[in-house]
């Protein structure tokens, strides 16, 4: 929480009302009962007040992410646009904006909405599917996954795009199984393990049976059993043998598990389970180890350890950005 130079302290609720409104009261035209309601609310405490104004402070301090949230243009405010003759081109092109910034929003609060879009099957974030592929082989996409598979007499094929799914894959010797994602191809017969993308590597955990890890920039690869995993980047790949594929599988099971985890790498994980972005305001933050086991699909509990453990301040704008600082 913050404190006031009345020495008193400003709730978290009275925080994330003051983020809400600031995000309303940014988005122009603001309409009179909006902004009645706003006065209404600041009213009711001298601690709105000043709440909102801390609130607008952050922004103003927050450069890069501003910056970043800026390309969407939804918190500009109108431009005054030149007298138009003809209504219908007025409205035309007042319509055509509006697509332009919805669309930039979506795109800025949610980066995989097209991937997923044109996916064959996809997962949103907060959310996973369960799905059976035509072979009969079981998949379980994560939060904020997309696939698509190409079968054929002779092969089956699975690319991923993005996020992380498991497979329990169908036995069938005639028809080996392939996925492919980033910079790794994982050939199986039948198996079970986890293929899973971020920025710069692909992990690969094996849960049960075999699997041939290959690089799409090497001709390096690597056979994993049963508990092995390997991450795999354009320059090698690591086979790891540690004993903690459990842990690595945890996602599976509806788990987040950390064990001294870099901060930037729980908000990451955390990305995958909560709408909109999420917002670290100093770089220097970002190693800061955290710990604890929580339930995937209560990203709140995670945000509370922050708080509580971390010392941090957590302010969420439900459905568009969470900013985290200290």
């Amino acid at each position: 929480m913050l404190k006031t130079n009345s020495s008193e302290l400003l709730t978290d609720a009275a925080i994330e009302d003051a983020a809400q409104w600031f995000v309303r009261m940014s988005t122009q035209p603001v309409s009179a009962d909006v902004q009645q309601s706003f006065q209404a609310w600041l009213e009711q405490s001298p601690m709105h007040e000043l709440a909102y104004q801390q609130t607008a402070q952050l922004w103003t301090d927050l450069k890069a992410p501003a910056r970043e949230a800026a390309k969407s243009g939804w918190h500009r405010k109108r431009q005054q646009r030149p007298f138009v003759r003809k209504q219908f081109a007025k409205w035309s092109s007042i319509a055509a904006a509006a697509v332009v910034v919805l669309t930039s929003t979506a795109l800025w609060r949610d980066a995989g909405l097209i991937q997923r879009a044109f996916a064959e099957y996809a997962v949103a974030p907060g959310t996973y599917s369960e799905l059976t592929l035509s072979d009969g082989s079981r998949v379980y996409l994560d939060g904020d996954s997309a696939i698509n598979t190409n079968f054929s007499d002779a092969e089956r094929n699975v690319e991923l795009i993005r996020g992380r799914a498991w497979f329990d894959v169908t036995r069938n010797e005639n028809r080996p199984f392939n996925v492919n994602g980033g910079t790794t191809s994982v050939h199986v017969l039948g198996t079970a393990f986890a293929v899973e993308l971020e920025p710069d590597v692909t992990k690969v955990t094996v849960e049960r049976g075999l699997v041939a890890v290959h690089s799409k920039d090497r001709t390096d690869t690597v056979r994993l059993e049963a508990g092995d995993s390997a991450t795999v980047t354009k320059d090698r790949i690591e086979q790891i043998r540690d004993g903690n594929a459990e842990a690595r599988l945890a996602w599976r099971r509806g788990l987040i598990m950390m064990n001294q985890t870099p901060l930037k790498a729980v908000l990451q994980e955390l990305g995958k389970y909560t709408a909109g972005r999420i917002i670290l305001s100093d770089k220097e933050l970002e190693t800061l180890p955290v710990s604890g086991v929580f339930q995937a699909q209560d990203p709140d509990a995670v945000f509370d350890a922050l708080r509580s453990t971390l010392n941090l301040t957590v302010v969420r704008v439900p459905g568009l950005m969470t900013i985290i600082y200290r």
